[in-house]
């Protein structure tokens, strides 16, 4: 499923004036939780080569799961919590950035 909602995401129309359609940011959205589920995955155990092997034929999903696995591990709940969440605000900033350029 992820891999598909990352090719939608650049087949989007963009806007000429750079207003972002409400699918884009719905597409933008979808690809933050990815990220940050893949994240998730990560401090649940799920292996590198797993995650890496789901995704193989898609460049962007492989580039979210190669910086997904290249973040610090932390500990503490706290910590954790708050890489999850920047780690998917900045995919959703990024995914907006790039919309937005087009």
């Amino acid at each position: 499923m992820m891999k598909y909602l990352l090719i939608a995401a650049l087949m989007l129309p963009v806007s000429a004036n750079a207003v972002l359609t409400d699918e884009q940011i719905n597409t933008c959205a979808k690809l933050s939780e990815a990220a940050k589920d893949t994240l998730t995955g990560r401090y649940k155990g799920v292996s590198f080569r797993a995650a890496y092997s789901g995704v193989k034929d898609d460049m962007l999903a492989i580039e979210v799961v190669k910086n997904a696995y290249s973040q610090t591990m932390f500990e503490y709940e706290v910590n954790i919590s708050s890489q999850l969440a920047e780690f998917e605000n900045g995919w959703f900033s990024g995914c907006i950035q790039y919309f937005e350029s087009k």
